[in-house]
């Protein structure tokens, strides 16, 4: 348990109020170099797919003696290099001032770069929890949690599950274990 003095620092640095007994259980800060790796993983998917099915549609529809211009591709596949390299670096300036707090009480998210700088999930609405870890993950033994607690959100006119995420939590069995055992506390009283 944490001394109710980091309690008091919190509550004025985020303007958060606690509950008279509520405790906080956990905290820990996200794993930047593990999430960096990851975006870097996933946008470099990103650009593979996007030059497979360019190739591919040049290939099918494009003309067969056509000139392939070698430098505008190039330059393409640059430019969305440096955007994907913008994109993550803001990621990762956010998620540095991020902090994740298990409460008796609920899964808090604080992050000073966003308004309002708390997200609160209560315990008693979480609907499961995933663990999800990728070759990086592994790598350096941390893990992301997927929190479902009932939200949903339209995409392209279908319903999906809105997931809050926790990154780089380097003991998530032990973060899905506590938060199973308060929902478990919680439900018996």
């Amino acid at each position: 348990m944490l001394t109710t003095h980091y309690k008091a620092d919190l509550a004025k640095q985020f303007y958060l109020t606690f509950e008279k007994d509520e405790e906080i259980l956990w905290s820990a800060r996200p794993g930047l170099k593990v999430f960096v790796l990851n975006s870097c993983l996933q946008c470099f998917y990103h650009l593979l797919r996007i030059v497979g099915v360019t190739v591919l549609c040049l290939l099918f529809f494009g003309e067969r003696d056509a000139q392939w211009n070698v430098v505008a591709i190039i330059g393409l596949l640059t430019l969305m290099g440096v955007i994907g390299s913008v994109s993550i670096t803001s990621e990762a300036l956010e998620l540095r001032k991020t902090t994740y707090l298990i409460t008796n009480f609920s899964v808090l998210v604080l992050n000073e770069s966003e308004f309002p700088p708390v997200k609160r999930i209560d315990i008693r609405n979480i609907q499961t929890k995933e663990i999800k870890r990728t070759i990086f993950d592994k790598r350096f033994k941390t893990s992301a949690i997927y929190l479902f607690s009932g939200e949903t959100c339209y995409d392209e006119g279908e319903k999906e599950k809105k997931y809050d995420v926790l990154h780089g939590v380097t003991d998530a069995e032990y973060v899905v274990g506590l938060i199973n055992w308060r929902a478990k506390s919680i439900q018996s009283c």
